[in-house]
C-alpha cells in the first residue's frame, strides 16, 4: 500500500466512503464546538462575564465560514466530476479527504 493518494488502493464501497465523509465532517464540527466552548470559558475567566458575547449573539459570523467551506467542497467535487469523469460519491470522498488533510489511501 502507498501513503497518501498513491496508485495502489483497496476497493472501497460507496457505503464506506459515505461513512468516512460523515465521520470526518462530524468530528471536525464537534471539535470546533468544543474548542469554542473552552475558549469562551477561558475568555470569561480572564476578562469577566460581560466581555464574553453569548453564543447566539452573532450568528452570521459562524454561518459565513461554514457556507464558504461547504461551497468550496461542492465546487471541488463538481470540478472533479467533470474533469475526471468520477461519480458524485468518489468526488465528495476525494475532496473530503484532501480538504481535511486526512490523507487516506485513495
Amino acid at each position: 500500500a502507498t501513503v497518501g493518494l498513491g496508485d495502489y488502493a483497496p476497493v472501497t464501497t460507496a457505503w464506506q466512503k459515505l461513512s468516512a465523509i460523515l465521520f470526518i465532517w462530524l468530528s471536525i464540527i464537534l471539535l470546533a464546538v468544543l474548542f469554542g466552548f473552552i475558549s469562551a470559558e477561558a475568555e470569561s475567566e480572564l476578562l469577566g462575564d460581560e466581555a464574553t458575547p453569548r453564543l447566539g449573539a452573532s450568528r452570521s459570523r459562524r454561518v459565513r465560514p461554514a457556507a464558504l467551506l461547504i461551497g468550496l467542497h461542492v465546487l471541488s467535487a463538481v470540478v472533479l466530476m467533470s474533469t475526471e469523469s468520477w461519480s458524485l460519491m468518489d468526488s465528495m470522498y476525494f475532496t473530503t479527504v484532501v480538504l481535511t488533510t486526512v490523507g487516506y489511501v485513495w
